[in-house]
């Protein structure tokens, strides 16, 4: 009478890996997707403040930002708004000796994750246009960035947060090469313009007012002593 060896459970088959390993790499995925869970909760809109809470666990911020996932992963659907379209940021030198302006733009990144994030950044400066206390944080902080980078130290600038307008139908079938081209300058307009001047390393900004309006100075920060 053959008897049926009893199996070990604690042998792997040939070739396959030990338990201690499967266990391991079962935690090690487990925590990944922790992480992962942590990144899209915290960058989904509204966040509360058990989102927040959960980023404070130790390590998950530092690898969610090793591992290019703390992203904005709140997409949505376009409905043709003026904020749906790209935005970018210009800087034009002025009063400048040269015969020709020098011209910064922002972003400049090309087609990345950079860019992405970039565009995002563009576009909340674009929503915070017409109120007073904050429409001129961002962009006097990318004005700052891009003069800092170009090893700018003096001088008076003009700063425009362009728009990219959407063509209608009509546009796109004309037979007329600058209406039917999505880059003309036709599709292109101003969002925000302000003056800047940088002088002894501080850069003061004031809005370019329309009609009826007064342009507030944005000062820079005290200094802490």
């Amino acid at each position: 009478m053959s008897s049926t060896p009893a199996t070990d459970p604690t042998l792997s088959e040939p070739g396959a890996p030990s338990p201690g390993v499967r266990t391991t790499i079962t935690f090690l995925l487990f925590l990944h997707l922790f992480a992962l869970f942590v990144a899209v909760a915290s960058n989904a809109r509204p966040v509360s403040q058990m989102r927040r809470q959960l980023r404070a666990v130790p390590a998950v911020e530092p690898y969610l930002q090793t591992l290019n996932m703390d992203l904005a992963y709140n997409y949505h659907l376009t409905y043709a708004t003026q904020f749906d379209t790209d935005h970018f940021f210009e800087i034009e030198t002025v009063g400048s000796e040269q015969a020709e302006p020098t011209m910064y733009v922002f972003p400049d990144a090309g087609f990345s994750l950079r860019l992405q994030r970039y565009r995002n950044l563009t576009r909340n400066a674009a929503e915070a246009v017409g109120s007073d206390s904050v429409e001129g944080l961002l962009p006097r902080a990318v004005a700052q960035r891009i003069l800092r980078e170009q090893g700018i130290e003096s001088g008076n600038f003009r700063l425009r947060l362009r728009r990219h307008l959407l063509q209608t139908r009509e546009a796109v079938n004309s037979p007329d090469p600058a209406m039917a081209d999505p880059y003309s300058d036709e599709y292109y307009a101003n969002a925000y313009e302000a003056d800047l001047r940088l002088f002894d390393g501080e850069l003061y900004l004031t809005r370019t007012a329309e009609t009826g309006e007064t342009a507030p100075v944005e000062q820079p920060a005290e200094r802490q002593e």
